[in-house]
């Protein structure tokens, strides 16, 4: 097999040769094979949509399960990497004919179909890129896949925009500090269709704006991003779920997932023909998030 590109698996000489009744020729030229390099793929069964991108979800300290299979055509040993986005990676190596290393040439042809199993522990909630690849004995190295996770704290105690914009004001005594805070404004940032690209809460001192805003003249969207920002800084801290029922209507039962009900709050928030009263409808829903547990 050949690839433009990749590194030469080996040179081998070849004679061809040409017979006619009256005579035989033959030639020697050089022929390079090159190797094709392994292709990998991360499962995503399970894995969540926020805005269109696939993320994993779990609660810090509890074990991850990741899937990744690795392909190759050659008969190749496969070194495969996973990189966690935390400052930890994890290796593993298939033989294609163990306990030895494959030698070269391959003495068989036997294409690889590799299902690699891995848990790792997230020790701090934050937004992670996780990375998987894979080289093989031959020098040729996969295009990366990548899949984001999201790992949310373990809280059980829903609090008030009041108590977040004492936490980023970081006056007096406060529950978090600040990588803990940056950590929870970047899942708040790749959740959120709002906090996302159309305000800015990426800092801390963008977020204690959003959460304490001064002169908003009563604008209703300035006062629904304070109730939404508490709301993905609830779910950043573990202590609303997901897919966890929520309170739509106002009448104490939960009826509506928390990801089905902010994407709609958000929805209406993006909508530049909503009216005051949606938008107050909305953000009224997001406060009985926030103040659901007594704040």
């Amino acid at each position: 097999t050949s690839q433009s590109g990749e590194p030469p698996t080996g040179s081998f000489t070849v004679e061809v040769c040409g017979s006619t009744k009256f005579a035989t020729t033959c030639e020697t030229i050089e022929v390079v094979i090159l190797n094709v390099p392994p292709e990998v793929e991360i499962d995503r069964t399970g894995a969540i949509d926020a805005n269109g991108v696939d993320a994993i979800l779990n609660q810090v300290g509890e074990p991850t399960d990741f899937t990744g299979y690795a392909t190759d055509p050659g008969s190749d040993d496969l070194h495969l990497i996973w990189d966690w986005g935390d400052g930890n990676t994890s290796t593993e190596t298939y033989l294609v004919n163990p306990p030895n290393p494959d030698p070269f040439p391959s003495p068989d042809i036997n294409p690889r179909d590799i299902t690699d199993e891995q848990t790792h522990t997230f020790g701090d909630a934050c937004h992670y890129l996780v990375t998987f690849s894979a080289t093989d004995d031959d020098g040729g190295v996969s295009e990366p896949d990548e899949i984001a996770v999201i790992i949310v704290g373990d809280a059980d105690q829903a609090r008030s925009q009041g108590y977040w914009s004492h936490q980023f004001s970081f006056r007096g005594r406060t529950d978090f500090d600040e990588p803990t805070l940056l950590c929870y404004l970047e899942i708040t940032g790749f959740m959120s269709q709002v906090f996302h690209g159309e305000v800015d809460a990426s800092a801390v001192d963008l977020a204690f704006d959003v959460l304490s805003p001064r002169g908003h003249g009563g604008d209703m969207r300035i006062l629904f991003d304070v109730q939404l920002l508490a709301a993905w800084l609830n779910f950043a801290n573990g202590a609303v779920g997901y897919d966890e029922l929520i309170d739509t209507t106002g009448n104490g039962i939960a009826d509506t997932p928390f990801f089905e009900a902010v994407e709609t709050a958000e929805n209406v928030r993006l909508d530049p023909g909503s009216t005051r009263a949606e938008l107050e409808a909305q953000k009224d829903i997001l406060e009985r998030i926030n103040l659901r547990d007594g704040g």
